[in-house]
């Protein structure tokens, strides 16, 4: 019995001893042992990576204007038969804001609408006395962005002005003297009656000039006018 305590106490002391050795080893390095043999404790939370933000997309918000809407316009410049040509472009600008079903503007005062002359032609004997003219609908630039329209013109207020008498009307006053003189001689077969003649033919030939003149169609600049949609158009708000 004395030798088997003797034992147990040797035991004892050696893994006191050896416990000691592994404390003075761990003090020595710095570390501090782990007691719970590095697992998680039961109720800590799991890591978990958040996602990377994302911007947020601009999503631009459209609106459409119904076919039959009413663009009310005005003239930015002014066209005249004698210089402005056949399909040339010219701008004229939104008089109102045009509003969308809902009541939202979507075509603010003041864009500008590009415009196309189709027939622009001087009165004359040969086209009528109310000349030719026919404009056409072609853009409408909303808060920068070019929008195409199709749309009927309405009536354009415009003027009429004298060319004058031009080289080709002066040959037809000639004409007429020419003829005046000749009938002057058949009638009256003397120099008196040639030069009366001659003067009743200038009379018909100034006619004749006044008859064919030619009088140019001028649009003022600020004329008001309206554009009849006859499609749908989509213009974005912002």
């Amino acid at each position: 019995m004395k030798r088997i305590s003797v034992l147990s106490i040797a035991a004892i002391v050696a893994a006191c001893s050896g416990g000691e050795a592994r404390n003075t080893d761990l003090a020595a390095s710095g570390s501090t042992p782990n007691v719970n043999n590095d697992r998680p404790a039961a109720n800590a939370p799991a890591k978990s990576n958040p996602a990377p933000s994302r911007p947020i997309a601009n999503v631009a918000r459209t609106t459409t204007v119904s076919s039959g809407t009413i663009v009310s316009s005005t003239m930015s410049q002014q066209l005249n038969s004698r210089t402005t040509a056949p399909n040339s472009e010219f701008k004229a600008t939104v008089a109102s804001d045009v509003k969308d079903a809902s009541g939202r503007v979507a075509i603010p005062a003041g864009s500008a609408i590009t415009m196309r002359v189709v027939k622009l032609e001087p009165a004359s004997q040969n086209v009528g006395p109310n000349g030719r003219l026919e404009l056409a609908v072609v853009s409408v630039n909303v808060r920068g962005q070019e929008v195409p329209i199709s749309g009927k013109v309405g009536t354009v207020p415009h003027r009429f002005e004298g060319r004058g008498v031009t080289k080709d009307e002066a040959a037809r006053v000639a004409g007429g003297a020419a003829i005046g003189a000749a009938i002057g001689q058949v009638i009256g077969k003397n120099t008196k009656s040639t030069v009366i003649g001659g003067a009743v033919g200038t009379a018909a030939g100034a006619a004749v000039a006044v008859k064919y003149a030619m009088k140019d169609i001028v649009i003022d600049s600020g004329a008001a006018f309206t554009i009849t949609l006859t499609a749908p158009a989509t213009v974005t708000l912002n």
